[in-house]
């Protein structure tokens, strides 16, 4: 159950907020507070992420991500913490002037342990994340995405729909949300974004 519990946050933690101002852009560096909450029991996730995100030719960009979070004390005080590093490529198609279709494909390495008078230790592992992503500008101010994300670690695979947006405070300030839906767990994200 717990491997399952952290293949879901890991998908979470991989899932973007969204992305730029008055234009779509692939240049940006994210971070914000996550909480991820599984369909079953009483544990609930929490902490942040944190994303940059490069574009290296028209339609292509490199993107890496770190993510950390905690669950509540649970056992006599244990609990759970999950790291997740990503890395990867994605690529753009442009469908409108304002709107995009992207496709992602990372690398994925994911730590979980456990602190506790009764349990105690550690695992992780390596695997992989694809992703396809729709996004678009709205209004100059407003910008929407909804993302398919699919990840493959501990020999177990999560598939994840995130709907999110941004405000464009600025041109190069946004303020975004972003709810998950997987088969296992919801999740949420605020945070901010700077663009360059």
């Amino acid at each position: 159950m717990r491997m399952l519990e952290s293949l879901c946050a890991a998908a979470a933690l991989a899932a973007p907020l969204t992305a730029a101002a008055q234009e779509l852009s692939y240049n940006y560096v994210e971070a914000g507070y996550v909480q991820v909450e599984p369909d079953e029991g009483d544990i609930e996730y929490d902490g942040f992420r944190a994303k940059v995100s490069g574009q290296i030719a028209e339609q292509a960009y490199l993107f890496a991500s770190y993510g950390e979070i905690e669950s509540d004390e649970f056992l006599g005080g244990a609990t759970l913490e999950q790291e997740v590093i990503t890395a990867g490529l994605g690529y753009r198609i442009p469908l409108a002037p304002v709107t995009d279709l992207t496709a992602e494909a990372a690398f994925v390495s994911v730590e979980f342990s456990s602190d506790g008078t009764i349990a105690d230790g550690s695992e992780d592992d390596t695997g992989y994340g694809l992703g396809l992503g729709l996004r678009h500008l709205f209004t100059p101010y407003v910008e929407g995405a909804v993302n398919v994300d699919y990840v493959d670690v501990f020999d177990e695979d999560e598939t994840t729909l995130t709907l999110s947006g941004l405000f464009h405070l600025t041109p190069a300030l946004s303020l975004g949300a972003g709810y998950s839906i997987s088969d296992d767990a919801d999740g949420w994200t605020v945070g901010g974004r700077f663009n360059f």
